[in-house]
């Protein structure tokens, strides 16, 4: 993630608005194709795109300091940036609620289930006890094991992983 969108969710964090409009607003965002090609399009100037966001917050009935800092988004051009700031907030509200969200990619033998316990406990324990909630993704790719990415960290405990660990040390052996 870019470290503009990073700086972005924090200040939105810190304005610390109802969960119910950031909800709404990351819906929105996710889920209107139109809005999101509305926001990228070159050619709709950043005035329009602000008018425009600030309609939708009015109607939506959001706080006005949601519906000023997505006019602010509009007037320095970052308005396309608006749906990676909304996944950089969620991931900063997690981590302030103690919360890890992640994804757990494995091969495809072993039960998902019982990879997930015992994936969310051994990144729970190394995380200092922070509750994790992980989804998993089948990937054929990893030959067997899993890999979790989570709390901006990698875990790999993959076959592929190990081999490619291996063959980086023998390559820096030589």
């Amino acid at each position: 993630m870019k470290e503009c969108s990073i700086n972005n969710a924090r200040a939105l964090l810190e304005l610390d608005l109802p969960s119910t409009q950031m909800t709404e607003l990351s819906n929105l965002l996710r889920e209107s194709k139109e809005l999101r090609m509305f926001l990228q399009d070159p050619v709709i100037t950043a005035r329009q795109k602000a008018q425009v966001m600030e309609k939708i917050g009015q109607k939506a009935g959001w706080d006005g300091r949601l519906i000023n800092f997505l006019k602010r988004c509009c007037v320095v051009e970052i308005a396309d940036s608006m749906s990676e700031i909304m996944d950089c907030y969620q991931v900063l509200l997690d981590q302030k609620s103690g919360n890890v969200n992640g994804i757990l990619y494995y091969a495809g033998e072993g039960d998902p289930d019982e990879l997930l316990k015992k994936a969310a406990s051994d990144i729970s324990a190394h995380l200092g006890g922070a509750k994790v909630k992980l989804k998993a993704v089948k990937d054929d790719t990893l030959i067997g094991g899993y890999l979790v990415r989570a709390g901006g960290v990698e875990y790999d405990k993959s076959y592929s992983g190990q081999l490619n660990r291996l063959l980086n040390r023998i390559n820096n052996r030589r």
